[in-house]
């Protein structure tokens, strides 16, 4: 199953999962405290890439022309959010693979 829902069967064919009760109860606590910060007019969890643009804006990027040179430190907070975010939606530990994106999709085109 991915993480966004979706299963494949046997023959391939992609359809709806039904949530599990961890997963209903996590969207609902989500909304919950999401809802509670709100009305004490603090910061919501950010859960997207809502943080790595901020920082981007800060430095005068909106999109057109160069963008600025992340950090190291940006780079592993970045990646730290999107890790601890698949975990918590999968309930499972994060497993790092042995190959990179570039060479997941051209061992997919490969195949």
């Amino acid at each position: 199953m991915s993480v966004d829902g979706y299963i494949a069967d046997a023959q391939g064919n992609i359809d709806w999962s039904d949530p599990s009760e961890e997963l209903v109860q996590y969207w609902n606590d989500f909304e919950r405290e999401t809802d509670l910060l709100f009305r004490k007019n603090k910061d919501q969890r950010a859960l997207d890439k809502e943080p790595l643009r901020e920082w981007m804006a800060e430095r005068g990027f909106r999109g057109d022309g160069e963008a600025p040179v992340m950090t190291d430190e940006v780079r592993i907070a970045t990646a730290t959010r999107y890790i601890l975010l698949a975990e918590e939606l999968t309930q499972r530990p994060f497993k790092a693979l042995e190959l990179t994106a570039a060479e997941q999709v051209a061992s997919i085109l490969r195949d």
